[in-house]
């Protein structure tokens, strides 16, 4: 089960993307900054009150755990950097980065996070 993650995107010409999301007492929360928003994450949380543990059990379904620590396209030298930190409860928090080379199940992530908090534009970066 979700204890946190950290999520950052982007790229020279988009900016970076940046979302932290919580599981406290079995309630989500997030903080989001937008890209060249110059601004760090507003002091409060918003909670996700549309979020069921469904989403949670189809957080799991996707395996992060098992991702690789690095993704790395040595071919393309600009492009999509990301870096992902996320904590199970009970378990080591795992760092995964990536540039420009994604986990093959990296459209259901995206997606999943674009259900839960809609008003990013988090859709930019799915491939």
């Amino acid at each position: 089960m979700l204890e946190y993650l950290e999520f950052e995107i982007g790229g020279f010409h988009q900016g970076y993307l940046k979302l932290k999301l919580a599981n406290i007492e079995n309630q989500l929360f997030y903080k989001y900054c937008a890209p060249f928003s110059f601004k760090e994450f507003k002091d409060t949380p918003y909670v996700l009150a549309l979020v069921s543990n469904n989403w949670l059990v189809e957080l799991e379904d996707i395996h992060i755990d098992k991702w690789k620590s690095n993704y790395t396209e040595n071919e393309i030298l600009d492009g999509i950097c990301w870096k992902l930190d996320y904590k199970e409860l009970d378990k080591r928090c795992k760092h995964i980065n990536g540039d420009n080379e994604y986990p093959r199940n990296w459209i259901n992530f995206i997606t999943l996070l674009v259900e839960a908090i809609p008003n990013t534009n988090l859709v930019d970066f799915i491939y």
